[in-house]
């Protein structure tokens, strides 16, 4: 809360960030040693010093039941923070993010449209903006899309399986005689309708 003290986290021993802008330098410069990027210290000092309110992103990050939730949670704190306070470019975190990029399109079915979110990403990625990447991979409208397209044929492969169950519970309920005969039977007309065909072929051909 002192507003003349840096950030504690150990990550900047050797960095005087006592403005976000001044941190948020620093993370960038440091994705290029693959350091953690959000500690305990970054938070806190983020969610004092932020221009607003980080609570519900913040949130969401400390919440994430899985990978894919983490680095989204993280991709929209430092999404929100550079989009306030900067700087315009963030040029190392961009790749990281972008490094990860199958994690982040893994709630995606569509072939489609994963390749062309990933073609989006990889110009954006460049370009430093994680405010701009991050609304291509968490796009309202492409996550919309899919959820529909891959609905449909989840509806129809759980309609496949109930047929195939009710085929099952029927193939069980018939007696083995029944098949004996039943088998039969089918091979005997089968006989007899390859019987008519032949004599139809040689009866045409004459």
């Amino acid at each position: 809360m002192n507003k003349g003290m840096a950030c504690q986290s150990p990550r900047f021993t050797g960095t005087n960030a006592v403005a976000i802008r001044d941190m948020m330098e620093a993370i960038d410069a440091g994705c290029v040693s693959g350091e953690q990027q959000l500690d305990r210290h970054v938070a806190a000092f983020l969610g004092a010093r932020y221009s607003g309110s980080l609570d519900n992103e913040l949130d969401d990050f400390a919440t994430a039941s899985n990978g894919e939730e983490a680095l989204v949670a993280q991709l929209g704190i430092f999404a929100a923070v550079q989009f306030k306070h900067g700087p315009r470019e963030l040029p190392h975190l961009a790749s990281l993010f972008f490094n990860h990029l199958e994690t982040l399109l893994s709630p995606f079915h569509n072939v489609e449209l994963r390749e062309r979110i990933r073609r989006s990403a990889e110009q954006v990625a460049t370009t430093g903006k994680l405010p701009e990447l991050l609304s291509i991979v968490r796009n309202k409208k492409y996550m919309r899309m899919d959820k529909k397209g891959f609905g449909q044929p989840k509806l129809y492969y759980t309609s496949l399986e109930r047929q195939i169950q009710v085929q099952q519970i029927a193939l069980t309920r018939i007696s083995p005689v029944s098949l004996v005969k039943g088998r039969v039977a089918a091979a005997y007309i089968a006989s007899c309708i390859c019987a008519t065909v032949v004599v139809m072929i040689s009866l045409g051909g004459g």
